[in-house]
């Protein structure tokens, strides 16, 4: 496993076994998983999707993604992402979530995982066990924490309503549930 996430998943160890836990994930902890960052995602997607590459360089994803919806269907760019960010699959105990998961399935206080990652791994890892928020509306409805609830602050790459599955642009910031 990569040596990064290891430490980080066991440097949290003794916080957790504390009582209430509240954690944030981001891009970086499903690299080791071969999953983009935010920064790679952002160069992938200017090079593939933008004449004007070289003009995007620098920029941040949501400059990136407003550029390109000048001239691309929004679904377009969210079909593109998902190709990136395929169905989880079985990485057995290598998978940081799984370890995460692991530290967590003792523990008697409320866990709050705020993450940025849009890959699936958390929906695949903590489904049986997490209450997973991604939407303004899954907030508001929501009557109480449960134990563990992991919130999307960039959405959710598996909602299949394109304008609402990911939180791309700075007009979608404004709409998410960060």
């Amino acid at each position: 496993m990569h040596d990064t996430c290891s430490n980080d998943v066991n440097g949290i160890r003794s916080e957790l076994e504390k009582g209430d836990v509240v954690l944030f994930l981001g891009s970086g902890f499903s690299a080791s998983l071969h999953y983009h960052t935010f920064f790679g995602l952002t160069e992938i997607l200017a090079k593939n999707l933008s004449p004007d590459a070289k003009d995007l360089e620098g920029n941040t994803l949501q400059e990136v993604v407003e550029s390109l919806e000048k001239g691309l269907d929004r679904s377009k760019i969210v079909n593109f992402i998902r190709q990136l960010y395929p169905a989880p699959k079985d990485f057995g105990t290598d998978n940081p979530y799984f370890i995460l998961k692991t530290l967590l399935d003792n523990l008697k206080g409320r866990i709050l995982i705020f993450t940025t990652n849009i890959d699936m791994e958390n929906n695949y890892v903590f489904k049986d066990q997490a209450e997973i928020i991604s939407t303004e509306n899954q907030l508001i409805e929501m009557k109480e924490l449960p134990t563990i609830t992991i919130f999307e602050l960039h959405g959710d790459i598996g909602n299949e309503n394109v304008k609402q599955s990911l939180v791309l642009t700075h007009e979608d910031a404004g709409k998410s549930i960060a």
